[in-house]
């Protein structure tokens, strides 16, 4: 998936379905090169839930679900306008071999 592909899909995604929800993380986690760490910390939660959510066994209430699909959407524009960092050179690798396919 292309950061453009996520932004799309983030815009589109209903808070409401758990499995989106959780591709959304994961994905998001990937393209944006953040750690489960740092979205622990901005959401004030142990690394174990942010792990549990990247790999569908739980997520959280939907209304923090809002939050956190509009903290991915933000994070990946402001990428997208070159205002954040790069994205990791192992992620820019897969989207390349991911697009020719």
């Amino acid at each position: 998936m292309t950061i453009n592909e996520f932004i799309d899909y983030a815009k589109r995604l209903d808070p409401s379905d758990k499995t989106a929800f959780c591709n959304l993380v994961a994905t998001g986690l990937q393209l944006t090169g953040m750690t489960l760490e740092e979205i622990a910390e901005k959401f004030d939660t142990a690394p174990g839930t942010v792990s549990r959510w990247k790999n569908g066994h739980t997520a959280p209430a939907v209304f923090a679900r809002k939050s956190i699909i509009r903290f991915f959407l933000q994070k990946a524009e402001r990428q997208v306008r070159g205002a954040s960092t790069p994205i990791r050179p192992s992620v820019a690798a897969y989207l390349a071999s991911a697009s020719k396919r």
